[in-house]
């Protein structure tokens, strides 16, 4: 009977101070949960935690940058392997952006669709909300947009176009993909602006100028120029 009463005071004195001692200590981050699961490759669950995170804290910069990153993993796209390939300015194929082909997911409507996505999240961002790194990735992921944009019109998956498949790239399709390298090119000047160094955003703004050097009266015609270099 002695043990009982020290027992029973130390939970009448939990009870008076609200305390629960089975409750955890605090929720757990959404952001931490989100970058254990994307570390795990789970990047679906990622989604879910940040999505529905996002529901309450619409103007979490940090969840939609990390949505972003999550939308950007489920389509295949990896930011190192973009950024590594990209610093080699297109030394196998002569193309910076057909080289990337062969380290992008296959161009299906979903895939191209949950990039974009990732591209429009983090292009919602302010720029004084821009964490370290953020310019770097937009200027990444709008590189593999863009590239993603192009494989799809290499039908047979061959890495180079024919003229049948370059004859397939119409006026408006041109103008999608060379607004998504503006927007790589911009986030790479940004990055740059910063102090940041690399190949990989340099090449980016290499690009640009060399499709407006191709041949052709349309921005169609000068970005089939352009994909056809080396094929």
């Amino acid at each position: 009977m002695k043990h009982i009463l020290p027992t029973l005071f130390l939970t009448l004195s939990l009870a008076a101070c609200g305390s629960n001692i089975f409750a955890p200590i605090a929720d757990p981050d959404p952001a931490d949960e989100a970058t254990a699961a994307l570390d795990q490759r789970k990047s679906d669950e990622a989604i879910t935690i940040l999505e529905k995170a996002l529901q309450k804290e619409p103007e979490n910069w940090l969840y939609v940058s990390l949505l972003a990153s999550a939308k950007a993993q489920k389509a295949g796209v990896d930011t190192t392997d973009i950024a590594l390939e990209m610093a080699k300015g297109g030394e196998s194929s002569g193309n910076p952006l057909t080289a990337l082909f062969s380290i992008l997911p296959s161009a299906t409507d979903d895939v191209i669709t949950l990039l974009g996505e990732a591209t429009e999240l983090l292009s919602s961002i302010p720029s004084d909300q821009l964490e370290d790194g953020d310019t770097f990735k937009i200027s990444m992921f709008n590189t593999a947009f863009t590239a993603l944009q192009a494989k799809y019109f290499d039908a047979d998956g061959s890495g180079t176009f024919t003229v049948e498949e370059l004859q397939n790239l119409d006026e408006a399709a041109a103008i999608n993909i060379l607004n998504s390298l503006l927007n790589a090119e911009n986030a790479a000047t940004i990055y740059q602006s910063s102090g940041g160094t690399g190949d990989a955003t340099s090449n980016v703004s290499q690009i640009r100028a060399q499709i407006d050097a191709q041949p052709g009266e349309t921005q169609a015609d000068k970005l089939r120029s352009f994909l056809g270099t080396g094929s």
